[in-house]
């Protein structure tokens, strides 16, 4: 495990912890970090497959990872990512991204921070809302095609990476996670996760 951070102030304390890269301030956001890693580093150059972990999850689960992996390894998507059950709490929050997933392929059909409150039954029409888990896995020529694909205005819109893919026509998969790690996106986050962060 290395991590791509994007200032010094987080190089700073990861390093003592686990091999830290400090990135260019030109990558928009970490898929952009990663390829630079893989990409412009000879270190990298033997890898096969990346995990991208959201460095605002705290506690992902080892199955999250494993599943989103084997989803590529198996050749069934371009992309694996994960969900986990939608909590009530989430429903309303636009921090807590939402995916569409089909419910026959678990392929995603799309990502949002906002859902109208009828969507959340239309498991009878195919396909059901989930809670995503900021996981991605890729091969190194997808991670190719997807950095070098411009920015959407939807993408822009909601402040979503991972719709630029599948705007592209990018086959994403999810694996299922019954727990779904903490997430620190807000200072409430912080303060509610403060005692798990060492």
């Amino acid at each position: 495990m290395v991590v791509a951070a994007d200032c010094e102030e987080i190089a700073d304390v990861v390093q003592p912890h686990a091999p830290v890269y400090l990135t260019s301030p030109k990558c928009r956001n970490g898929t952009e970090r990663v390829a630079e890693l893989l990409f412009d580093r000879p270190e990298f150059g033997g890898v096969k497959y990346v995990v991208n972990v959201q460095g605002d999850q705290l506690d992902v689960p080892e199955f999250a990872i494993e599943g989103a992996l084997k989803i590529v390894q198996h050749g069934v998507a371009d992309i694996g990512t994960a969900v986990g059950p939608l909590v009530p709490a989430s429903v309303t929050n636009p921090n807590r991204v939402k995916a569409l997933v089909a419910l026959l392929t678990q392929r995603c059909i799309g990502f949002t921070r906002m859902i109208a409150l009828n969507m959340l039954t239309q498991e009878a029409g195919g396909f059901s809302v989930a809670e995503h888990v900021g996981v991605y896995a890729y091969n190194r020529v997808t991670l190719r095609y997807w950095v070098q694909l411009p920015p959407t205005p939807l993408e822009l819109a909601l402040g979503l990476e991972q719709v630029r893919p599948l705007e592209a026509g990018m086959c994403v998969k999810s694996a299922w996670v019954d727990q779904l790690p903490k997430v620190i996106d807000t200072a409430e986050d912080l303060v509610d996760c403060s005692g798990q962060i060492k």
